[in-house]
């Protein structure tokens, strides 16, 4: 039987939906889980204005908080629905700005796609019963699953989402190194050695600084990387901003946060960032000062990240989106899929 809950039930009970989510066969768990979700439910509004005031910290449920928001549950069989009304009416994922949030959550997608069409049946009888479904990987069970309601939707449309790049550290970081090219070994054995050379340290996030001191860190690396310079840093966009601000808070506060910093002579000259969930790590942000391109920092801090990684039992090492420079790194590229169905 469905429970819809109200967003502050949602709030108290997010455990139990990352619970559901580390069950999920195959979905890209991290950004399905809460912490990410949340985050861009709070920063990632469509058409909000560009100059930031804040992130508007929806993680808090204020009067208005259960406006334009669906989630529910079906504790027979432990399936979660978790969207948010878009612009346009129809129900997307709490994030649908990159769609690597999957919204459905259990432990057999079947039974949780057999939820989501009741549901959406139950509601085309009184409003909205379109659904966007992001983060779908392209072929598993849930893809199955969802193609099998298609058929009985008044509409189902398919679509490529944003795909990301993976790293199998189950046989560690050995394993991953065997797999690459004896040229990309050597390129990262050079890395090491121009980065031990220059006097460069890299340690963690030190745990007495707070999420602004080290978002304050973070950015003042930013500021002189060559995409700021260009003009193309994610970091230019205010609401991407408070984004990777409002995440790095949560995960700081749950424990989950990976932030290394490469320093040198008590200066930070680099950064990378990311977060873990369910034996996955998934990269937020890399970025190194310009003037230190040519040592190799970059690919030194990825390598010390990966075998930190690997030490703590992570699996599953997420990059994030494709890029040139993480074909060389990737084992995978994960293929990511959004599904539109309308019922009634």
């Amino acid at each position: 039987m469905m429970k819809r809950l109200r967003y502050s039930e949602f709030l108290a009970r997010r455990g139990e939906y990352d619970d559901a989510v580390a069950r999920t066969p195959d979905v890209a768990a991290f950004c399905s889980a809460s912490a990410w979700i949340l985050a861009a439910r709070a920063c990632l509004r469509p058409g909000e204005a560009e100059e930031s005031g804040g992130a508007p910290r929806l993680r808090e449920a204020g009067p208005d908080a259960d406006s334009g928001v669906f989630v529910a549950t079906e504790p027979e069989t432990g399936s979660w629905l978790v969207f948010r009304r878009s612009d346009e009416g129809y129900w997307q994922p709490f994030e649908g700005s990159w769609l690597f949030a999957c919204p459905l959550a259990g432990p057999d997608p079947a039974a949780t796609v057999a939820f989501l069409e009741k549901t959406g049946r139950a509601l085309a009888m009184t409003g909205p019963a379109a659904f966007l479904v992001g983060g779908v990987p392209a072929g598993g069970s849930l893809h199955r699953a969802l193609s099998d309601a298609g058929r009985r939707a008044r509409r189902h449309v398919e679509f490529p989402a944003t795909d990301c790049m993976t790293i199998d550290l189950s046989d560690g970081v050995g394993g991953w190194l065997a797999r690459r090219s004896r040229k990309f070994r050597r390129s990262l054995a050079a890395a090491e050695n121009r980065r031990a050379a220059a006097g460069i340290e890299i340690a963690p996030a030190p745990p007495d600084q707070t999420p602004d001191d080290l978002f304050a860190r973070l950015m003042a690396v930013q500021g002189r990387t060559e995409k700021w310079k260009a003009g193309t840093d994610i970091f230019h966009h205010a609401d991407c901003r408070d984004f990777y601000r409002e995440l790095l808070g949560d995960l700081r506060e749950s424990g989950a946060l990976r932030l290394l910093f490469a320093r040198r002579g008590g200066e930070d000259i680099a950064h990378i960032f990311g977060g873990v969930f369910s034996g996955t790590y998934r990269g937020l942000q890399m970025s190194y000062a310009a003037e230190w391109s040519g040592v190799g920092v970059g690919n030194a801090l990825q390598l010390e990240n990966l075998r930190r990684s690997a030490a703590e039992g992570v699996t599953l090492y997420d990059l994030g989106m494709p890029s040139d420079y993480k074909e060389r790194w990737a084992d995978r590229r994960r293929e990511l899929l959004g599904v539109f169905l309308a019922f009634g």
